[in-house]
């Protein structure tokens, strides 16, 4: 009878994967991707356009109502940056493939020398 342990999943093809780079890079692109093609279709273009218009001075000089649509619009500028230049992209891959491997040596260096060896 095949039990878990930290061994066995350590060395499996499930968690390679799942702590891939490619997993997740092609994750975070496709929903970038998807919700980056979906464009607004009003139903009367002329009313929204004297909406806007009316109400300009309100939309421009509000802040976002919480904090979690200004962390939107950093994310959304931090692709958009990264879709476009290509020294910004190389930057944050090189950065990202660092904090990847120091994450993966300190995980390998916990479990060489400071995990408990009885459960194993």
């Amino acid at each position: 009878m095949s039990y878990y342990t930290v061994k066995r999943y350590w060395h499996s093809a499930k968690f390679i994967w799942r702590t891939s780079i490619s997993f997740w890079g092609f994750i975070c692109w496709s929903w970038f991707w998807w919700t980056g093609q979906k464009q607004p279709n009003p139903p009367n273009i002329n009313s929204q356009i004297n909406k806007n218009e009316r109400n300009n001075l309100v939309n421009q000089n509000s802040l976002p109502h919480n904090y979690f649509d200004s962390i939107k619009e950093q994310i959304i500028i931090v692709l958009t940056r990264m879709a476009t230049s290509w020294s910004y992209l190389i930057w944050m891959v090189l950065y990202f493939f660092l904090m990847y491997w120091l994450l993966c040596g300190v995980c390998w260096i916990v479990y060489q020398f400071y995990w408990p060896k009885y459960l194993d």
